[in-house]
């Protein structure tokens, strides 16, 4: 017995995701995790395309902070950042990292960007 969702995404390879599906799915793991969009709070707020981690691990707090959320320890989270969310992120085309130089390089994601600003309407209700 098959399930009508997963016919309905048939490709016509066989698949049952097609590549839309997948990037859909993809970007809304993506904004799934708290703390990923406080990380895209400070960076499509700003004007300039690039950044410190220092600086994006200050402004992540500052986006919990306005969330009343628990703040973590800056330590804790920067490593966080760097370790989990940026380079998921980067993953999804949004930005790089560069852990060298402990820069991002915000690229914008247009579809990323457009669902993030409805979540962000709803978390705000």
């Amino acid at each position: 017995m098959t399930d009508d969702c997963d016919d309905r995404r048939r490709t016509s390879s066989g698949s049952p995701h097609g590549s839309e599906a997948r990037s859909l799915d993809s970007l809304l793991e993506v904004l799934a995790d708290e703390r990923r969009r406080c990380l895209l709070a400070y960076l499509l707020d700003r004007d300039a395309a690039t950044a410190s981690l220092e600086a994006v691990t200050d402004g992540v707090l500052v986006e919990l902070e306005r969330r009343q959320r628990r703040r973590p320890e800056r330590e804790v989270l920067a490593a966080d950042l760097r370790h989990r969310h940026l380079p998921r992120l980067a993953d999804v085309g949004v930005l790089e990292y560069d852990s060298r130089s402990q820069t991002v390089r915000v690229h914008g994601h247009e579809r990323l960007e457009q669902l993030y600003e409805r979540i962000r309407a709803l978390e705000e209700e």
